[in-house]
């Protein structure tokens, strides 16, 4: 039997619905009304991080019901951990927020951070991944996959702190690939690493494609050829800028000759396509988290937002929360031997 509401019911009913949808938006505005959001960069100022935290901080609050204000606040140290520590200890309150690299995330699996669990972290999305490439500078010889590893002077290659891609990329060349790298650890971030590589303290650096682009000091010296890009590692798309060039190189997973070192990077290299994620407190209440991944993926989708940032040099391969959450924890479900060759290479 049909039923149907008479229309003084079905006027109540709107009445209603309208009622709770208006109540849900003003307590929407009044969570974040008057408040700041922190975003907390772990990695020190002009570095990619760093930049888009501040380009979230100009443009996620407008996505966000009451029109919080946000500012950044760098974290450098021990690659990271540092920073995403300070957050990870927060007031669940929706006002403490992390941009940092994904394959951090292999730390915890091999043993390196013991206080982070990464499942209860509120995960907001990824706004791009990265191409990670080997850089040179160009008055070392060294081109081809056989020179790296056969070359009798060690390439200095600039590090930062053990959970940092900066490092962890690296520890690959040098391990799975078995080139002739010599770390020089210590350095806070990426800015600080390429100055170091302009002023001839290291002559290589493994990082995105994206960061080449971004950053001044390595985008002026590889317009003027001081430093080139040598090998391609993987991960998402490059920048369009660089594409042709990238296309180009010799790629690393043909120089890993241990099938289970080439299992170890396949899977490692699979976070870089969600490689700079968003991310705050666990235990987030409902409602809040709902704020936050909704303007994130509305920043994300702002044609403002995407041609600023990719005017920038930033590659935008967008996953909202759920589906970078996904990829990201995906790690933890390696199979048992392929977590044991990450911890021997990255130990």
């Amino acid at each position: 039997m049909k039923t149907h509401l008479r229309p003084a019911m079905f006027s109540c009913f709107v009445a209603v619905a309208a009622l709770i949808l208006t109540g849900s938006l003003a307590g929407a505005a009044d969570y974040y009304a008057g408040k700041t959001i922190t975003i907390v960069c772990p990695y020190s100022t002009g570095g990619t991080y760093d930049r888009m935290s501040r380009l979230a901080a100009k443009f996620l609050p407008r996505h966000i019901p009451g029109n919080p204000a946000a500012i950044v606040n760098n974290k450098p140290g021990a690659g990271g951990v540092i920073g995403l520590r300070s957050v990870y200890k927060a007031k669940p309150d929706g006002l403490s927020l992390i941009h940092f690299t994904s394959p951090m995330v292999v730390r915890s699996l091999t043993g390196g951070i013991k206080d982070i669990d990464f499942k209860k972290l509120t995960w907001l999305g990824s706004v791009g991944g990265a191409h990670y490439i080997f850089a040179l500078r160009s008055d070392r010889p060294e081109r081809a996959i056989k020179d790296f590893q056969t070359t009798k002077k060690p390439i200095r290659v600039g590090a930062s702190g053990p959970s940092s891609l900066l490092t962890q990329a690296p520890k690959f060349l040098q391990r799975a690939g078995k080139f002739n790298i010599r770390l020089v650890p210590g350095y806070k971030g990426y800015n600080p690493m390429a100055l170091a590589m302009k002023q001839n303290e290291v002559d290589g650096v493994s990082t995105a494609g994206s960061a080449v682009r971004v950053n001044t000091a390595t985008r002026e010296m590889h317009k003027d050829g001081t430093i080139k890009l040598v090998l391609s590692m993987g991960g998402a798309p490059p920048p369009d800028s660089l594409k042709a060039e990238v296309a180009a190189l010799p790629k690393f997973v043909d120089a890993i000759a241990d099938p289970k070192d080439r299992d170890a990077w396949v899977a490692f290299s699979g976070l870089l396509s969600a490689s700079r994620p968003f991310a705050t407190t666990p235990g987030l209440p409902a409602e809040p988290a709902a704020i936050l991944k909704k303007a994130m993926a509305d920043m994300m989708a702002d044609p403002e937002f995407r041609k600023t940032a990719t005017d920038q040099g930033f590659v935008l391969n967008t996953l909202n929360a759920a589906e970078a959450e996904k990829l990201i924890l995906s790690v933890f479900n390696l199979p048992a031997d392929i977590q044991d060759r990450l911890k021997v290479l990255l130990k």
